[in-house]
This record gives C-alpha cells, sequence and structure tokens, in this order.
C-alpha cells in the first residue's frame, strides 16, 4: 500500500514538471529554440518552428495526460464507486477485442499486417462500413428524437462519423478510380481526394491525442455525466453518453496510444469502429424498448 502511494505522489510530481517546463517554453520561446536548433539538429537549423512548437506542447500534453492515465489505472477501483455490470455480448466484444490485439502483436513480423491493414485492405473497409452504418443510426436517432439536445447531439454524430468513414475511402476515388483535382493533388501528401492526408505530418501525434481523450472520456465517465448533469443545457445528454461497460475500450485506448508499432493507427481505429458501432446500436435498442413500453 505504501509503494502504491508512493508512486501516486510521484506521478503527481511529474505532472507539476511537466507543466511547469510546459509554461517556461512557451515564456522563453526564443531562447528555447535557440538550445534546441543547437544541440539537437543536425545543421543547426529549425525548417518549421512554429511547426515544430506546437509539436512539443503537443508532446507535453500526451505525456501530461499519459501520466494521469496511468495514475486513474492504478486507482481504478476508486473510479467505480459500484460494481460494473456487463452485459452477455459485450463480454464476447470484449474477448474478440482482446484477441485480436494479442493477434495483432504476435504477427508483428509476419505478412499478415500488411495484408490485412495496408490501403484498401479488409480491416480498413470494415472500419470504414462499421462507421458508415453507425452515421446512419446516429441520422436515424437524430429524426426520432423529441429533445433540441439530444437531436443536436445525434446529429453531431451523424455528420462526424459520416466524415471520418468517407475520409477511409477518399470519398469512394478507391472505389470509382477517378482522378484527384489538382488543388488536392498539390496538397494531398497521398494524392487523394480527402482531407486527413493534407496533415499529415501532424497525424501521428493527433491520432494519438484522440484516442487518449476518447479512453479518459470512457474511464471518467461518471465525472463528465455529473457534469453534463449539473449544466444547464446539458442535463438531458447525460443517459446518452455509453455506459460503464465501455470502460475496458478506455484502457484499450490509452494503452495502444503509446505503443510504437506498425500500424497501430489502423488497429485503434479498427478497435474505435466496432465501439462506435456497438455504441450506436446501443442506444438505438434503448429507444426501441423505451417506445415498446410506453
Amino acid at each position: 500500500m505504501k509503494q502504491k502511494s508512493s508512486l501516486i505522489v510521484f506521478l503527481k510530481y511529474i505532472k507539476y514538471i511537466v507543466v511547469m517546463f510546459g509554461v517556461l517554453t512557451l515564456l522563453s520561446y526564443a531562447i528555447f529554440f535557440k538550445f534546441v536548433e543547437s544541440n539537437f539538429t543536425a545543421d543547426g537549423f529549425i525548417e518549421y518552428p512554429i511547426m515544430t512548437a506546437v509539436k512539443i506542447m503537443l508532446l507535453l500534453i500526451v505525456i501530461y495526460w499519459a501520466i494521469d492515465a496511468i495514475d486513474k489505472i492504478i486507482n481504478y477501483k476508486e473510479i467505480f464507486k459500484k460494481p460494473v455490470r456487463i452485459s452477455a455480448y459485450m463480454k464476447i466484444v470484449y474477448i474478440f477485442v482482446t484477441a485480436h490485439v494479442m493477434i495483432y502483436f504476435i504477427a508483428q513480423e509476419t505478412s499478415y499486417l500488411k495484408r490485412f491493414y495496408s490501403e484498401d485492405s479488409f480491416f480498413e473497409n470494415m472500419t470504414f462500413l462499421l462507421l458508415f452504418l453507425a452515421s446512419m443510426i446516429f441520422l436515424y436517432l437524430s429524426l426520432n428524437r423529441r429533445s433540441f439536445q439530444e437531436k443536436m447531439y445525434f446529429i453531431v454524430l451523424f455528420f462526424f462519423f459520416f466524415f471520418v468513414s468517407m475520409e477511409e475511402i477518399s470519398w469512394g476515388q478507391r472505389i470509382f478510380e477517378w482522378s484527384t483535382p489538382d488543388l488536392l493533388k498539390d496538397l494531398n501528401y497521398q494524392k487523394e481526394t480527402n482531407l486527413h492526408n493534407i496533415f499529415n505530418p501532424w497525424l501521428e501525434m493527433t491520432s494519438q491525442i484522440f484516442f487518449i481523450m476518447i479512453g479518459s472520456m470512457l474511464i471518467y465517465r461518471d465525472k463528465i455525466c455529473n457534469i453534463c448533469k449539473n449544466t444547464k443545457y446539458l442535463n438531458n445528454l447525460n443517459a446518452l453518453f455509453p455506459s460503464e461497460e465501455y470502460f475496458y475500450f478506455g484502457f484499450i485506448f490509452i494503452i495502444l496510444a503509446f505503443i510504437p508499432c506498425t500500424m497501430i493507427d489502423e488497429l485503434l481505429e479498427e478497435i474505435f469502429s466496432i465501439v462506435v458501432i456497438i455504441y450506436a446500436i446501443d442506444k438505438l435498442f434503448l429507444i426501441g424498448n423505451k417506445r415498446a413500453s410506453s
């Protein structure tokens, strides 16, 4: 018990150090970059200083979240004040996701990853299909809600996941094989009809931050629900947040986000699409059951 409390205190001090380093970096921007240029670059010159500054700040944010996530994983019993009931079908999903993650790491040095995770592969197409189906469910739910807040909530989810799913297949370019417009061809790193590949230098870090945020939201689910409950314009959204059963996926997202492996982003996207379609089906059945009971 003493070792555990000592580790928690140590993690807290590390978080303070990260915050202090970030503040000092912002306050002494010019001095910091001169130091980086003279000690960490081959030619003593940083070509894109603004991008480098943003990446450093994002890195500090990621480190802070990582330490905080470790702290919460150590204290997971304190996060959930009551036992979490897990349904039979969710247990099956847990087993499937866990088995797939294990197979992924076992197959690191084989041709399995290239066959199933490369462009236009089985799992990329599956990610598109699951996210597209989820977006259609969210559209249906938005049209069948009376509350304005709930309607807007599902409309936002529809647009977001429809956009993400279409980006996965370059808005149909990979299916219909049209040529990329000249404007996008000049901006896009993969010369495709999509927007996310315009920001390729930033994708790795922003993707990591995104999955850490999603994982944190699932782990801190009760706290977020309490905030929504006590906020005037968000109180109706409390019941729409994923249930406690999703906490396992929160741990999965946070842990995988910090593992530097080949095509780890594709694995995270695949698991994310599974979680999203399960959540969409959950809400669809929840509304159906409410109507049946009324």
